[in-house]
């Protein structure tokens, strides 16, 4: 639009105009994770979600939250950016432990993507035009394996398996790469649920070989951290299991991406707890402090989440 200026969403109302602003791909699902993300007033649904991705991503909960529930409920946006709306707004919800919250979210994109989708071609022509997995059907997996997550996080293993089932068969068919990365993820989760520790070390190394190629910075990492856990359960030697989340710690903390920075120094806590209570105290003090800044930065409805979550630690306990 011309005339139009480009502010940085994190800002709020005293944005400051950006020159050269890196591409909302790049940050969402590329090699730019740390970069602010860019939307205009009045920007087109596609880059308002790729922004709220992004922003989740950092941990600014409460600014994506607030893109994400204006492209849910705008009846004028591309069902398929409704449905993803919804699925990344499920995705934040969990990462802040409110697995049941998430469920209903994952739940009204599934409804949204499923009417249509058997209309489309799950892969074909859709992927060809569609390789980050931003269409219909791939909000449909992305639903799916939400659910998915959902679903381990509240113990319901079973239920977890059978949307797991559901959404390979799907995935097999589409080429986009994201809904399939994400999809091994939660298979890790779940066979160490269910203490299946080969198959979680399985599931992990396929999930870092696909984001491998992918370019994304974030899925990168996250793979070799669900694969650093998965092997640590099933034997890997402690000095070079915190060798490399120390090696994933500085990564974390160079591509900004807060939500992970804090969930890898948890772990090197709990793996020194034993053998240096005074290293583990130091990454403690580094979850508190994160956690603390990313609640700050969380809309009421996450923050009501947080302090009731069985799976964030509580800041007074830090």
């Amino acid at each position: 639009m011309a005339g139009s200026v480009e502010y940085q969403a994190v800002r709020g109302s005293v944005a400051r105009p950006v020159d050269e602003p890196v591409s909302l791909r790049r940050i969402a699902f590329g090699d730019r994770p740390s970069s602010a993300p860019i939307v205009c007033r009045g920007d087109a649904p596609e880059r308002r979600w790729l922004a709220a991705v992004a922003l989740g991503a950092q941990g600014h909960y409460g600014a994506a939250a607030s893109l994400l529930d204006g492209l849910y409920r705008d009846r004028g946006t591309p069902r398929a950016l409704r449905a993803h709306a919804a699925v990344t707004r499920a995705a934040h919800l969990r990462q802040l432990g409110g697995h049941l919250m998430a469920r209903g979210w994952d739940a009204k994109g599934l409804v949204l993507a499923t009417p249509l989708a058997s209309a489309e071609r799950s892969g074909g022509a859709e992927a060809e035009t569609d390789p980050d997995g931003l269409g219909l059907a791939a909000a449909r997996l992305d639903a799916l394996v939400g659910l998915a997550a959902d679903s381990v996080g509240l113990t319901d293993l079973e239920q977890a398996d059978r949307l797991l089932f559901r959404a390979e068969r799907c995935v097999v068919e589409h080429t986009s790469w994201r809904p399939a990365v994400r999809l091994f993820w939660v298979r890790a989760e779940l066979a160490l649920s269910r203490g299946q520790m080969s198959d979680a070390v399985r599931h992990g190394r396929e999930a870092v070989a696909r984001a491998g190629v992918t370019g994304s910075v974030r899925h990168m990492i996250k793979s070799e951290l669900i694969l650093v856990v998965a092997e640590s359960t099933a034997g890997l030697g402690q000095d070079e299991a915190v060798n490399r989340l120390n090696l994933l710690l500085e990564q974390t903390r160079h591509a900004g991406l807060t939500t992970l920075e804090w969930v890898v120094n948890l772990l090197l806590a709990s793996t020194l707890e034993v053998s240096d209570a005074t290293g583990a105290r130091v990454y403690q003090r580094s979850v508190a402090t994160i956690l603390a800044r990313i609640r700050n930065r969380t809309d009421s409805v996450g923050r009501r989440v947080f302090d009731r979550s069985p799976w964030v630690p509580n800041l007074a306990d830090l």
